[in-house]
């Protein structure tokens, strides 16, 4: 499960005709809380799952109008995302010739975390002169050490792991200083 996401555990038992399903985490009767709640089928629903409090071990227990019962587990494993946090050109009268350089940077999510850049959408192109460098499992640069009118665009840093993709788009305006034209 995603941290945030909503989540329905189906009971992995099974008979007829049951009379009640109950759930329990670490033997306390579910639901304990307004996020979680017991649908009449007897799927228990936990809402924005957060990995401190819902991940762990959930039992079913199944019982007929006799008496006799069963009990099933599932196990849940609550993953958390990236979370970049926001960041921008630090300079916004970038002239041609001056150093561009961002970093970015997760605030959360499980490792192992990928980074991957994007101008305009696009794939940045070797040509370009832009180097992009990890500094560990949580944070990438981008630099352009020479700008020119061509670096104009808007940088995207996306973020992923198993749980998700996120992404963060920076803008950089390279002025150039006009120059005469000889006819």
């Amino acid at each position: 499960a995603v941290a945030g996401d909503n989540v329905m555990l189906t009971c992995p038992m099974y008979g007829y005709p049951i009379d009640l399903i109950t759930w329990e985490k670490d033997g306390v009767i579910l639901p304990i809380n307004l996020r979680q709640t017991v649908l009449p089928n007897g799927t228990l629903v936990i809402e924005k799952i957060q990995r401190a409090t819902d991940s762990g071990k959930y039992t079913c227990i199944v019982q007929n109008k006799q008496g006799q019962s069963a009990r099933g587990d599932v196990e849940v494993i609550v993953m958390v995302g990236p979370k970049i946090i926001p960041f921008a050109f630090l300079d916004d009268q970038f002239y041609k010739g001056m150093r561009a350089h961002v970093t970015c940077a997760v605030s959360q999510g499980d490792l192992p975390i990928t980074f991957s850049w994007s101008k305009d959408g696009w794939e940045i192109p070797p040509s370009m002169g832009v180097l992009t460098r990890s500094y560990d499992q949580h944070a990438s640069s981008l630099t352009i050490e020479n700008v020119s009118s061509e670096h104009t665009g808007n940088y995207s840093c996306e973020a992923s792991n198993e749980a998700a993709i996120v992404q963060y788009t920076a803008s950089l305006l390279v002025h150039v200083p006009p120059r005469w034209i000889i006819e």
